[in-house]
């Protein structure tokens, strides 16, 4: 019912789909995305999706224009980490089938003098946007980059996802042996790299465009507008292009050249798929935190 007729939000009203809501773009009261308590860790939220109330979004809208351009912009910092990582893993699985050395912490990590490593870029973009962010934002930013970046033993980590890409044991040889942090095993085959490659690149792609949408999300609630989240992350029914979508079309090509191992089959990549849409929605409350 909240999600048709509407929500207040610290006195301001918002209509249902199809219609306006008033916003200021300062306020005193934080206004959780998904209309929730705020002082409750936005508990009491809608149980619908709607254009005017993202139900499974956590986090606030930001409060003044300086930490919106802080979120965006520490939220585009790390759609940029995700691809980079992305590129990296395929690299060092490649050079390792191709039986040759790889300095993966230098491609990911940090690379002095140059610092262009993904982590290195990342930093830079951080530090490059900090004055004009709240000093909880700052440090939301760099607890979300210490899980990314943290070794094969952190699950939510990239290294540690990387287990559940490069997953087929055919070949005997675990990544590790290159990079003690890195989980999974070096493909057996060029086949097998393409696929897991290709794989952890619609994975990176997924990520990215669902960052995109929430993003657009709190760019709208900070005007006013409303934003139909859902058809942006999950499923646009009129067009077929939400960000799940156009990863499970990529799923679907890859899968019909007959290369992937059984443990990247459809069932697997859904699950892949799934995983990156829930730590990115988890996220969503450190990339826009309630102050």
């Amino acid at each position: 019912m909240k999600g048709i007729l509407g929500v207040a939000i610290g006195g301001i009203f918002l209509l249902g789909v199809g219609g306006a809501f008033a916003q200021t773009t300062t306020t005193t009261v934080p206004r959780c995305f998904n209309g929730g308590d705020s002082s409750m860790g936005c508990s009491g939220g809608c149980a619908m999706d709607s254009p005017t109330c993202a139900s499974d979004d956590p986090g606030c809208v930001p409060d003044t224009k300086d930490h919106l351009k802080c979120s965006d912009a520490t939220v585009k910092a790390f759609q940029k980490a995700i691809a980079c990582v992305a590129k990296c893993h395929c690299k060092q699985a490649s050079a390792l089938l191709a039986g040759k050395p790889f300095n993966e912490e230098a491609c990911e990590g940090h690379n002095p003098p140059a610092n262009k490593a993904c982590q290195d870029k990342l930093d830079a973009a951080l530090a490059k946007v900090a004055p004009i962010c709240s000093a909880q934002q700052t440090t939301f930013a760099h607890a979300e980059e210490s899980v990314l970046f943290a070794p094969k033993s952190q699950p939510a980590s990239f290294d540690g996802q990387n287990g559940g890409v490069y997953c087929d044991s055919t070949s005997g040889s675990m990544i590790m042996t290159s990079d003690p942090d890195d989980g999974g095993f070096v493909p057996a085959s060029k086949d097998m790299l393409k696929c897991e490659c290709t794989v952890g690149k619609n994975l990176a792609k997924l990520a990215v465009a669902a960052l995109k949408c929430h993003i657009k999300l709190a760019d709208a609630f900070f005007k006013g507008k409303p934003y139909d989240e859902e058809a942006c992350e999950e499923v646009d029914p009129a067009k077929g292009k939400a960000a799940h979508q156009r990863y499970t079309q990529a799923e679907t090509v890859i899968l019909s050249k007959g290369i992937c191992p059984p443990c990247l089959d459809q069932a697997h990549q859904d699950a892949l798929g799934a995983g990156v849409i829930a730590q990115v929605e988890a996220g969503n409350a450190l990339a826009y935190p309630c102050p």
